[in-house]
């Protein structure tokens, strides 16, 4: 028994230099992956804190588990103590939100006094021409015709760029209208679209399922900037994710503003849900 002590003392030595994180790339899936790495779901899962249930994101990073650690438990303790190169601790992720966190209260003022979403704004080259890209696709063109309307075709692939091409009705007209009006502040920079239309969801009423909400960036346009400018909307949801790379956006009945500091994959982590700050204060 001391022996196989030893031993196992010498592996999960060897360990702390070797661990493999995977990237998840688009349409990876948790089977796939513990396939590849001829691993089990479930050891892979347990591993990295997650359920099979859990939705994966594409450029979420996994740790691996080595194949004799059939159910995970040496990766995971690995993960946790921050031995795994490449891979953020729960631990410091935890303290970087926590830092995010108190910036976003009593700083938030005086980080708007250096950068305002006005200090990106740009007139565009085009006004109501549009460029989305995203895993489902990409598509730019004019958004609006002269008289106010949008464009069927303008919608239609709008709707296939958020993976909507199937939702009866696709993605709400309002919807698409304000993030013309986004792209039209920021200069035309094109929207890099990371969800669109998704039925899986940890909130039970999510507004993708509905094809009413986006979750993007715009490339040179951080997103702080770009969650002020879209808190000046009345009638919308916005989230701030600072663990993420993106901001959500959706229309709605009433004005909500949220912070959620989990990372891609992991159950909600809230420290603010209301109706956000005065727009004013924004400018």
């Amino acid at each position: 028994k001391a022996e196989r002590r030893k031993a196992s003392r010498r592996k999960s030595s060897r360990r702390k230099s070797s661990w493999k994180v995977h990237t998840i790339g688009k349409g990876q899936r948790l089977g796939s992956i513990a396939k590849r790495y001829h691993v089990s779901v479930a050891a892979l899962t347990y591993a990295n804190d997650i359920t099979r249930g859990t939705v994966i994101q594409p450029g979420q990073k996994l740790v691996i588990p080595e194949r004799d650690d059939e159910n995970g438990e040496a990766a995971r303790k690995a993960r946790d103590a921050g031995r795994v190169p490449g891979l953020e601790s729960p631990k410091d992720r935890s303290d970087r939100a926590s830092r995010a966190d108190a910036d976003d209260g009593s700083s938030r003022k005086s980080r708007r006094g250096k950068e305002s979403w006005k200090d990106y704004r740009r007139r565009p080259a085009k006004r109501g021409y549009v460029t989305l890209i995203g895993f489902a696709g990409s598509w730019k063109g004019y958004v609006t015709s002269p008289k106010g309307g949008i464009n069927g075709n303008a919608r239609k692939e709008i709707s296939r760029v958020l993976d909507a091409a199937d939702l009866e009705g696709g993605i709400h007209p309002r919807l698409i209208k304000l993030l013309a009006e986004v792209s039209d502040t920021f200069g035309g920079r094109p929207i890099r679209v990371v969800s669109g239309h998704r039925t899986r969801s940890y909130a039970k009423a999510s507004r993708h399922a509905l094809g009413h909400a986006i979750d993007f960036s715009i490339p040179g346009v951080p997103n702080q900037v770009l969650r002020d400018y879209l808190l000046r909307y009345d009638l919308v949801g916005v989230g701030y994710y600072p663990n993420s790379s993106f901001v959500h956006f959706d229309v709605r009945g009433a004005k909500t503003y949220w912070v959620d500091h989990s990372g891609p994959g992991q159950p909600p982590r809230y420290s603010y849900i209301g109706k956000g700050p005065d727009p004013r204060s924004l400018d």
